[in-house]
């Protein structure tokens, strides 16, 4: 099927007149849902409960997710949130001959 300009044009502007999606209507992965409850989640581990009491928990509040998977996406999580904040700076170890040279010299002395 082929289409005129005048059928884009309009495709385009009833486009432009939806809505922004609401971000409580939103949805989020099994995997983002676990990122997004991992402060509680480590709330719940710090007042003694087990991996398997929290996923049983979670299934009790509507979040269907095994005690494994669970396991599985903090670590990920972790490791995202960890790689985000490891930013080293670069540094050129090796020095300029000239440099080089004058800490010879130097050491010389």
């Amino acid at each position: 099927m082929k289409y005129t300009q005048e059928q884009i044009e309009a495709i385009a502007e009833s486009l432009r007149k939806l809505p922004p999606v609401e971000k409580k209507k939103e949805e989020l992965s099994k995997f983002d849902a676990v990122k997004a409850l991992s402060k509680e989640i480590a709330g719940m581990q710090k007042k003694g409960y087990s991996f398997e009491q929290i996923a049983n928990a979670l299934k009790a509040s509507g979040l269907d997710i095994a005690t494994p998977t669970l396991k599985s996406y903090l670590q990920r999580a972790k490791q995202q949130g960890t790689a985000k904040r490891k930013v080293q700076p670069k540094t050129d170890i090796a020095q300029p001959a000239e440099n080089k040279n004058n800490a010879d010299a130097e050491s010389q002395s």
